[in-house]
């Protein structure tokens, strides 16, 4: 005796038919800063989201990422600080030169915020994939008819 196949989940379903759910809506208001970033994650928030707003690439779902980039950035300047104050180098426990623990730290916020500012679009090549909103057609410049091949 043979079994049918499974049944299709209603999400495939509606993929496939090409009825998708809404998207979310970007620039719909002010994402909230959490309360709980310190002076330099405050200041990256203060730096970036504005620029974010202004462009409408940003909503409430992005809080996290982009407060987990904030953090980051927070924690590298803080190593960085460390390392400013003591130096880069430090004296091991038999008196030889090694590299400030501070320093493989900043490496390490480094690595994660150039993660963070991919997904966030913040390079080049990752701002090449976005799909900005396009202007209002009374918005529209003639050069903008123009490259997308309409006439007047």
């Amino acid at each position: 005796m043979t079994m049918g196949r499974p049944p299709i989940p209603p999400e495939i379903k509606a993929l496939r038919s090409g009825k998708l759910p809404p998207r979310l809506t970007f620039g719909d208001g002010p994402v909230q800063k959490p309360s709980w970033l310190d002076e330099y994650g405050s200041q990256e928030w203060d730096r970036i989201v504005p620029e974010l707003e202004k462009l409408k690439l940003i909503c409430f779902v992005d809080v996290a990422v982009l407060a987990a980039y904030c953090y980051c950035h927070s924690e590298w300047r803080h190593s960085m600080d460390i390392i400013e104050e003591d130096g880069r180098l430090v004296p091991g426990s038999l008196g030889q030169k090694k590299t400030h623990p501070a320093a493989s730290h900043a490496k390490d916020m480094l690595k994660l915020l150039s993660t963070y500012a991919t997904h966030l679009g913040f390079s080049p090549q990752s701002r090449m994939k976005i799909q900005f909103p396009k202007p209002d057609d009374a918005k529209q410049t003639a050069l903008d008819k123009f490259l997308e091949g309409e006439e007047d």
